[in-house]
């Protein structure tokens, strides 16, 4: 399964994707306009909503506030690691 996440303007989109064809986790990606996978934001084994919800809340604040891509993408990484600790990918 992928939920996309994406602004009116469309630059962008947030995609979550459940186990499955693309990994073995869940994650959770930056992708540009063009579908081309900018980062990884968050890895999870398990559905954490409070790892997850943050995230997209946090970006759509930022951008909302006229952060670039590459800003939003910045303040992600300081936000939080990309996996909860003792829930590493197998």
């Amino acid at each position: 399964m992928q939920c996309r996440l994406s602004p009116l303007h469309d630059q962008f989109y947030l995609a979550l994707y459940s186990p499955g064809d693309v990994s073995s986790v869940w994650l959770l990606m930056f992708v540009n306009s063009n579908g081309a996978p900018v980062t990884v934001l968050r890895i999870e084994a398990v559905f954490f909503p409070d790892v997850f919800s943050p995230a997209a809340s946090l970006v759509a604040t930022l951008e909302g506030l006229g952060y670039s891509q590459p800003n939003i993408i910045s303040m992600l990484a300081l936000e939080a690691p990309t996996t909860r600790a003792g829930n590493t990918p197998p």
